[in-house]
């Protein structure tokens, strides 16, 4: 007999494996781990919501202030040049920097405010124990502005900057550097306190007694887990019930999608490493620089730790989320499990260390923002910039289409070999 299309909020299916769980009722503290492959699925922050709020309070006074005051000072030759964050967006599109302008402002000024605001929004309703108003809209922003917010990988460029720019100019750190420090401290630590996925949990009321699971993975039970939110339906369910987001027991199309973009980001990786990725004139004397290049000059002049840091994130890492992305692929292709829990661990650090091959271009924005003086010097990004910023957006993207579930599924000759057919429950 086939499943009602009635949600199950009494299940849980793990979004990484599939795995079929009872909801846990958590006290706080406490999170549940999948019993398959060990992903967090749901958890309770040990300080309740108060905890979030007061950060995130603390983060948008933080941003705040962190636009208000100068930001940089820079002194070269006689002259001198303070930068703010607004002041350097405006600084790149003023000189046809278009790209890059868009990237600072977007993902330095605009996602960190617009999750600050999303979550401070939930929390003042949830904390009243009331179901915040337009909550689908509010709460689906907070995790896709959350995801594009690269503040922490920013301050790695700042010191990069500043190792790189200590022999042509005198560079003084002022007081909205360090408000902006704050703020990534705190909303660093508030999205660790409250991801979306336990925001969702708040919303669902599951029974205190259960009913017994139908199956031990959720699509060959005939149920779908929403990807936004967690709750179960049926398959025939075209909707979640919660969120409205789309039902689908695998993302559509999900190994053609993270082949087309792995491969145009293999093609753009090429000119992003041997094209010029910043251009600097100082004195009349053109230079032009490549990613390894800048590399190598910073290991010549004794900077070691950053040429590594620099090295890894620029060169080391999109390569291998290349490889990465393209094993995974070939595993499920190859349609066997093979060491899934392995797998399923280098697909989650694909996921983490993606964001940190910005670096590079965080740092060339910077100076192309700081380094504006005419004759005397002037620092411009090369057109590897732009390949490579590119490149480092469409591996997110790759990773973000890749279904990890594949990875634990059989074929279908497979699972009738290991497994009786299953049927689903009424």
């Amino acid at each position: 007999m086939a499943l009602k299309t009635t949600p199950f909020p009494d299940w849980l299916a793990c979004p990484v494996c599939d795995e079929l769980h009872i909801r846990p009722h958590l006290l706080d503290g406490q999170i549940a781990l999948c019993k398959n492959c060990g992903n967090h699925i749901v958890g309770r922050n040990p300080h309740g919501l108060d905890l979030p709020f007061a950060l995130s309070l603390a983060a948008l006074t933080a941003w705040i202030t962190a636009i208000l005051l100068p930001f940089i000072h820079v002194s070269f030759g006689g002259q001198n040049q303070t930068v703010s964050l607004p002041s350097a967006v405006t600084m790149l599109a003023e000189h046809s920097m278009t790209l890059l302008a868009a990237f600072v402002g977007l993902l330095l000024i605009m996602a960190p405010l617009c999750s600050i605001l999303c979550m401070l929004y939930l929390l003042i309703f949830l904390n009243r124990n009331r179901k915040p108003p337009f909550y689908r809209f509010f709460l689906k922003a907070y995790s896709r502005t959350r995801f594009w917010d690269m503040t922490d990988v920013y301050l790695i460029s700042i010191l990069v900057v500043l190792v790189k720019a200590v022999h042509m100019a005198d560079i003084l750190l002022l007081y909205g550097f360090w408000a902006f420090c704050l703020q990534v401290l705190c909303i660093r630590l508030a999205f660790a306190a409250l991801p979306p996925r336990d925001i969702w949990q708040v919303l669902i009321t599951s029974s205190t007694l259960p009913r017994p699971l139908p199956g031990k993975r959720a699509m060959e039970a005939g149920l779908v887990s929403c990807h936004i939110c967690t709750l179960v339906h049926s398959i025939s369910q075209k909707r979640c019930l919660l969120c409205s987001s789309p039902l689908h027991s695998r993302k559509p199309q999900s190994i053609n999608r993270t082949l087309a973009l792995t491969l145009t980001a293999a093609i753009l990786y090429f000119p992003a490493n041997l094209y010029p990725i910043m251009i600097t004139v100082n004195m009349g004397e053109v230079i032009s620089s490549t990613i390894l290049g800048g590399v190598i000059l910073l290991w010549e002049t004794g900077v070691y730790s950053v040429a590594i840091v620099v090295f890894f994130a620029s060169v080391f890492i999109p390569l291998a989320k290349l490889i990465a992305l393209s094993y995974l692929m070939g595993c499920v292709y190859a349609g066997r499990r093979i060491f899934p829990h392995d797998q399923t661990k280098l697909y989650k650090i694909v996921e983490v260390i993606g964001k940190w091959s910005m670096v590079d271009v965080f740092v060339v924005a910077t100076l192309a923002a700081m380094v504006q003086m005419g004759p005397l010097a002037t620092i411009e990004p090369g057109i590897a910039a732009t390949a490579f910023a590119a490149m480092v957006v469409i591996t997110l993207f790759a990773a973000e289409t890749f279904d990890p579930r594949k990875l634990w599924d059989r074929k279908p000759e497979e699972k009738h070999a290991h497994e009786p057919e299953r049927t689903g429950t009424s």
